[in-house]
């Protein structure tokens, strides 16, 4: 080390010498005596300020078997490390019994984490660590930590997880930074009032600063009804009822940004981005096929996406799709979803029947390049069948196998709004989205039939949330009353 060019002897760092019980030794001199790991002695001192007697005389990878004593020679697990999380709160995860565990301390760092780790460790060695936090400590991120374990099961359709999950965790994310330290018997409405004005803060809208807020109560009310292992409830009453009437932001009454409501696509520009979706062949055809049916029907995108032909009834006049079980956005309402399809939809739809009940695929599949098919395949149906040559590349044309591998491969959401998006691009047409048509066709149909049970029973939807969010404004019969009447 001497020898190396650059170095200086007198930059070498000193050692750290702990004296205890008499005696001024090094870390490393400390680690052989104790048989405590050197990094986990100098963490325990430098970082998380355990005093000099704990950071020496605790083990750091032995306990009590949990079972008790005399439960045989079964090697103890070490107690888990404590980590940071995204939010910069103090965690550790473990399992027990086949259940993944967690257990929150406070911002990571703080004298109130430390502490509470500190005596984690010892409840760990001594064997007293329960599944469950107790109920009259526990604190608003563990109770966050346990929502969100009950929420990954919950929020699941078919084995997979719903946008609602990605919505949870976005709520608790802003509720832990503000409040994560605070005792869960001590968080009233002016802790969420806080929680809300954070939200502001951050730029979210009302709507969305709402909808947050009640997944926050939400929280609190199934805390209401779980107890810790002595069956106290973590949630008493007294603190969830306040919370249930803390009032949503009220447009015009708050400094939160309103959000734009999604409007509908026109025809024209529907057609113009139909034109530029992908070069001229059959892939072209496949999404300009999609995009037409999606315009005559108006289904939510992935309904239409997961559309195969042995969910549909063709043996009426206007054909009757039933919307699967893991395509139904109101199955946990108990509500079935089914759409009825016309004669122009039929037309185009009825030469891909064969080919999705010989592949079990979806209707609308695109030729697609092994080498280029990450983000094309849905993640509703990964399966793929081994399609023709001579198909359509994203920009090239693929021309025979000999180029390369090619499947027939399902669309799922994503990838359907990327298509669109760039198309439009291409176009030189304003950004919009495939939901919009949904918009456009309850708007076409309120302005046919004059009737928002109509647009309900098409769009398959209740007719508030039909005429809320679906219909534009009616801008003929506002116009109308104008010149009659005003």
């Amino acid at each position: 080390m001497a020898g190396q060019v650059g170095y200086n002897p007198s930059m070498a760092k000193p050692k750290q010498l702990i004296e205890f019980q008499g005696k001024k030794l090094s870390i490393q001199q400390w680690s052989v005596v104790t048989g405590i790991p050197e990094s986990t002695i100098r963490a325990r001192i430098n970082q998380f300020g355990w005093s000099v007697e704990d950071a020496l005389t605790i083990p750091s990878n032995q306990q009590q078997s949990t079972r008790g004593p005399g439960s045989g020679s079964e090697m103890p697990k070490p107690c888990p490390p404590v980590k940071r999380d995204d939010a910069g709160n103090a965690y550790c995860r473990w399992s027990h019994a086949g259940r993944r565990l967690i257990r929150y301390f406070g911002r990571f760092g703080s004298p109130e984490a430390i502490r509470k780790y500190q005596q984690f460790q010892r409840d760990w060695i001594d064997g007293k660590v329960a599944p469950r936090p107790k109920s009259a400590e526990i604190i608003v991120l563990e109770l966050a930590g346990l929502y969100l374990a009950y929420a990954r099961e919950y929020y699941k359709k078919l084995g997979k997880s719903t946008s609602e999950l990605a919505a949870v965790r976005s709520s608790l994310r802003v509720l832990c930074e503000v409040s994560g330290g605070v005792p869960v018997v001590d968080f009233g409405p002016d802790e969420l009032r806080a929680v809300q004005s954070a939200m502001i803060e951050e730029g979210l809208s009302r709507k969305t600063i709402n909808g947050y807020i009640g997944r926050v109560v939400r929280m609190f009310r199934w805390g209401a009804a779980q107890t810790d292992d002595e069956k106290r409830i973590f949630v008493p009453t007294e603190v969830l009822t306040p919370l249930e009437h803390v009032q949503p932001l009220q447009a015009g009454r708050t400094n939160a940004v309103e959000s734009v409501r999604v409007g509908s696509v026109t025809w024209d520009v529907v057609e113009k981005t139909m034109e530029q979706l992908s070069t001229p062949g059959i892939r072209r055809e496949r999404l300009s096929s999609l995009v037409m049916v999606h315009w005559l029907t108006g289904m939510r995108s992935s309904e239409l996406l997961g559309m195969r032909a042995s969910d549909i009834d063709f043996s009426q006049k206007a054909w009757k799709y039933v919307v699967p079980l893991g395509l139904n956005k109101n199955a946990h309402r108990d509500q079935k979803q089914s759409y009825r399809i016309g004669p122009r939809a039929q037309e185009i739809i009825r030469p891909l029947v064969d080919e999705s009940l010989r592949t079990g695929l979806p209707i609308f599949t695109i030729p697609t390049l092994v080498a280029e098919r990450a983000g094309v395949s849905g993640t509703s149906h990964p399966s793929t069948a081994t399609g023709s040559a001579g198909a359509q590349g994203d920009g090239d044309e693929v021309g025979s196998a000999s180029q390369g591998e090619i499947e027939v491969r399902a669309i799922d959401a994503h990838a359907y709004r990327r298509f669109i998006q760039q198309a439009a691009a291409r176009a030189g047409l304003p950004r919009w989205h495939p939901h919009q048509i949904r918009h456009a066709r309850a708007t076409e149909i309120n302005i046919a039939y004059r009737d928002i049970a109509a647009v309900a029973a098409a769009i398959g939807d209740s007719p508030d949330v039909a005429a809320r969010v679906y219909v534009d404004p009616d801008d003929e019969i506002q116009m109308k009353i104008a010149m009659e009447m005003g």
